[in-house]
């Protein structure tokens, strides 16, 4: 037992005797948690939200595909909100904002931000 679990990485086992016998084996150590990459931090994703949309007008499956996604996340719509919010990024076709047709594009003060990100990443 102690030689398998030193084959295993495990620390060596305990045995007690003591009104019945007790063997106590350690379990291995848990990984290191995974850290979140930067790139799916909401601050860099709407920059790259706003990368996307200075080339021109896209829908939110549009971005979803080009930021490498299956399908639009949780995650794009909550920045894709906020970017509304703030009035970085508006519809294509305000009057109808759940058309299949929507589309996103950049304001002037989304573009002014966009600019600013940019100079930011030159430094």
């Amino acid at each position: 037992m102690i030689r398998r679990c030193s084959d295993a990485g495990l620390s060596e086992p305990e045995f007690a005797d003591s009104s019945g016998f007790k063997t106590t084996i350690w379990r291995a150590k848990p990984p290191e948690q995974i850290k979140v990459q930067p790139e799916f931090l909401p601050r860099d994703l709407k920059s790259q939200v706003l990368n996307l949309l200075a080339d021109g007008p896209l829908s939110r499956s549009e971005l979803s595909k080009q930021l490498g996604h299956k399908k639009a996340s949780g995650q794009l719509y909550n920045v894709v909100r906020d970017l509304l919010d703030d009035q970085m990024i508006e519809y294509t076709l305000p009057d109808k904002p759940r058309s299949p047709r929507q589309k996103y594009r950049l304001t002037d003060k989304g573009r002014t931000e966009f600019a600013n990100l940019k100079s930011e990443d030159a430094v």
